[in-house]
């Protein structure tokens, strides 16, 4: 008989070890019913040697060879791979991938690092991926050179954000982005403004080539690319009409008492209508503004200034406190330059609704009049 210890209670309690006496299979009892699984898989079995052929046997991903395979309890078995469906989801962030995200922190979509290194592997590739891209981009970058004006950002964000921006062109086709940024506004888009100063007759300011991803909310959705970006949208006197979150406009809506139908589908049917209700609205706002402020100045026989008494009326969150800006009004484009642009086949940011309604923004829809299926307001 083989060499023995003092047998011990067995069964499914691993603690205790089994004899070393020979079992209904073999010898040191790696067939024994009442073998612990925790325990076996390193003597002979019903199939041969140290239990390689083991239907009970487990080889995990990392396993590089039959002895390093694992035979597990039931239990320990699950949560074994429900870490490793963890570890295949979970994102590994770096020192570097930390100061990358810092230099753009509170300015894009991606609330952590985690999240934008997520983003960035999904939309570059892998880590070793994006760090050939990023160096044969940097290069490009440090060749162009760039305008200081013509990217957003300085220094080592800049580069950053051009690595992004350089992407999502060529995602959409553009093979040489260098001259796509130089170039500025399309050709397209400057025939059809100039045709519009010629029919309004007076000066205006235009700008708004920049190459950059879109925008919700004021921060930047990295891996798109702008209307702005592709030399097809125009900032019309954008001072003086900005671009509002959804919060700001119905805050506008609630204290002028008065709502707009913004739909695409009544901008290119009924044009005047819509410039009329924006302007109507802005007039009521201004008015209900003035109107408030002289109320709290003389309540209570305690007179406040201007700021203290904006201050109550605009009170809420970051964006609505935003709104004292515009305060004395926040829409000036007149009808007759509105006008020109709709008839050259200018969609207004203002249709963005329930997006941000951008009230300065003009975009060239090529001659096709989008239809849109959002409900009327008004």
């Amino acid at each position: 008989m083989a060499k023995s210890r003092k047998a011990k209670p067995v069964g499914l309690v691993p603690v205790h070890l089994p004899s070393l006496t020979a079992g209904p299979l073999g010898h040191n009892d790696a067939g024994h019913p009442n073998r612990p699984r925790l325990l076996l898989g390193d003597t002979p079995g019903p199939l041969g040697m140290n239990d390689h052929g083991d239907p009970n046997l487990r080889k995990p991903f990392w396993a590089s060879s039959q002895s390093d395979q694992l035979r597990m309890d039931p239990l320990l078995e699950e949560a074994y791979w429900n870490l490793c469906a963890f570890a295949a989801n979970s994102v590994l962030v770096t020192e570097a991938d930390e100061a990358e995200f810092n230099l753009f922190e509170g300015k894009i979509e991606d609330r952590n690092v985690a999240e934008y290194v997520k983003h960035r592997t999904d939309f570059f590739g892998s880590t070793a991926a994006y760090r050939a891209y990023a160096a044969e981009s940097d290069e490009e970058h440090r060749e162009a050179k760039y305008r200081e004006s013509q990217i957003e950002f300085r220094g080592e964000a800049e580069k950053v954000f051009y690595r992004w921006v350089r992407k999502a062109y060529e995602n959409m086709g553009v093979e040489d982005v260098p001259n796509m940024i130089r170039g500025g506004q399309s050709d397209e888009l400057r025939q059809e403004l100039a045709k519009v100063r010629a029919a309004y007759g007076r000066g205006f300011h235009a700008g708004g080539f920049n190459p950059r991803p879109k925008k919700k909310n004021g921060k930047y959705r990295l891996g798109t690319i702008s209307e702005h970006a592709t030399g097809m949208a125009v900032d019309i006197e954008d001072q003086k009409n900005p671009q509002l979150v959804l919060s700001q406009w119905e805050f506008i809506e609630k204290l002028a008492g008065k709502t707009v139908d913004l739909s695409v589908a009544r901008w290119w049917e009924k044009p005047e209508g819509m410039w009329a209700d924006v302007k109507d609205l802005n007039d009521k706002f201004v008015a209900k503004v003035r109107a408030e402020v002289a109320r709290i100045q003389k309540a209570n026989g305690a007179p406040k200034n201007k700021d203290h008494a904006l201050a109550e009326i605009f009170k809420g969150d970051r964006e609505i406190e935003k709104l004292r800006e515009w305060a004395d009004g926040f829409f000036t484009l007149e009808w007759a330059l509105v006008e020109q642009l709709h008839k050259h086949h200018f969609r207004w940011g203002a249709t963005f609704y329930p997006g941000n309604i951008d009230l300065h923004h003009f975009e060239l829809a090529s001659g096709k009049k989008e239809k849109s299926s959002t409900p009327s307001k008004s």
